[in-house]
């Protein structure tokens, strides 16, 4: 009897301590702590950790780390908190929202970083003094510089004084890439309640944001199920009305610039074609699929126009180009007898049930592929996903 009371109690016992074991999916939760969790968009491939992936794909948030004499780490990350009703700053970081000479946050590594091993848990905390609704906005990796990216300076985001300064923030993209190992922008918004705590002058609240990387991405490959080796020439891609020039910094509803009556030339001036280089793409083996770019183009968000011709309807529509060598003989770019002209025009963009996809938010990817089939037989599909994402937190005391 006194056995089995033995292993009951010991049960008991193991239950409670992994109830209190803190999973890195969990809220830290301690009295008097106003804590913001944020969701970060891993790579493709999953990251390794959080926050130790792929920074210039949306991996994690970019970190600067000092060792000596202390673990220093300092991200590239702002956050602004806002009074609800008035939208008047009240928190932020980095930064002295509140004037008092000292800064609102300081950023203190966990236990992973003065171990040496890297993650992306943060700790950002501050004196809070006060209960009430705000709302938070968060903007990570932009401090990194790139030659294709327009984003508020430091010295506009250390301007902030208000919620509507940060509602009228834009960004642009001059390219459909990011330089070579520049950091992907991310950002969130959203709303936190504050309560008193369970003591005395505490105060608690929590909220969870999702980072969203400020762009969408589209990857355009083809598949060759043609029985035997497939060699392309001279592909092209034309993505119309979807080369979007500004967009908004933080997410918005709609969130999208809208758009416009156009100009004489009867085109948006925010609404873009973009068009590829002509390039090869050979060597594809049977089944296998090769990707058209070398890296996702990236675009801002963007709602698909509404077309009148060849067909109407809201859709987004694109344009697709090559060449395929004819049977047994020798691709010669300049004797169109060794090739057949493959080209296809003005292609709704759909889902795979074909319903007209009729806009592209941030954070999501529109994977396009062109199958080649036996009897060079062409045909196309479309599927949207969401990027991957995992969580990391910032605590406010």
């Amino acid at each position: 009897m006194m056995h089995r009371k033995f292993i009951l109690l010991l049960g008991m016992a193991l239950i409670l301590l992994a109830g209190a074991a803190c999973t890195r999916e969990e809220v830290p939760a301690a009295d008097g702590k106003v804590t913001i969790s944020f969701r970060v968009g891993e790579t493709d491939t999953k990251a390794v950790s959080p926050g130790d992936g792929n920074v210039a794909d949306g991996g994690g948030i970019f970190c600067t780390r000092v060792d000596s004499p202390s673990v220093v780490l300092t991200p590239d990350l702002y956050i602004f908190i806002c009074d609800w009703e008035t939208g008047d700053l009240v928190k932020r970081y980095p930064g002295d929202a509140d004037g008092d000479g000292d800064p609102d946050g300081s950023v203190d590594p966990d236990s992973d970083w003065a171990t040496g091993n890297k993650s992306t848990f943060l700790s950002v905390s501050f004196p809070f003094n006060g209960e009430g609704t705000y709302a938070v906005y968060a903007l990570a990796n932009v401090s990194g510089g790139d030659s294709n990216l327009t984003i508020p300076s430091s010295s506009a985001l250390n301007a902030v004084d208000n919620a509507s300064d940060l509602d009228e923030m834009m960004i642009s993209l001059a390219s459909v890439a990011l330089d070579a190992g520049s950091r992907m922008p991310l950002s969130a918004k959203g709303s936190l309640t504050v309560a008193k705590g369970l003591n005395e002058g505490k105060y608690n609240g929590h909220v969870e944001l999702q980072m969203l990387r400020c762009f969408n991405k589209i990857q355009f490959s083809f598949r060759n199920l043609t029985g035997s080796g497939l060699d392309l020439y001279k592909c092209q891609i034309t993505f119309k009305d979807l080369n979007v020039q500004q967009g908004w910094l933080f997410p918005t509803n709609p969130d999208f610039v809208a758009m416009g009556d156009g100009n004489s030339d009867g085109k948006d001036d925010n609404y873009r074609d973009f068009t590829s280089a002509e390039t090869d793409v050979t060597g594809i083996a049977h089944e296998a699929e090769r990707s058209f770019f070398a890296s996702p183009v990236l675009f801002l968000p963007s709602v698909a126009p509404t077309q009148t011709t060849p067909s109407k309807g809201q859709r987004y529509l694109v344009d697709v180009s090559f060449r395929i060598p004819k049977t047994g003989q020798t691709y010669d770019a300049d004797n169109a007898a060794t090739y057949d002209e493959k080209s296809f025009t003005n292609l709704p963009i759909h889902t795979p049930k074909s319903l007209d996809i009729k806009s592209l938010g941030r954070n999501q990817y529109l994977q396009i592929v062109t199958t080649v089939s036996k009897g060079v037989d062409v045909s196309f599909s479309f599927k949207v996903n969401e990027w991957v994402e995992h969580t990391e937190y910032v605590t406010f005391d």
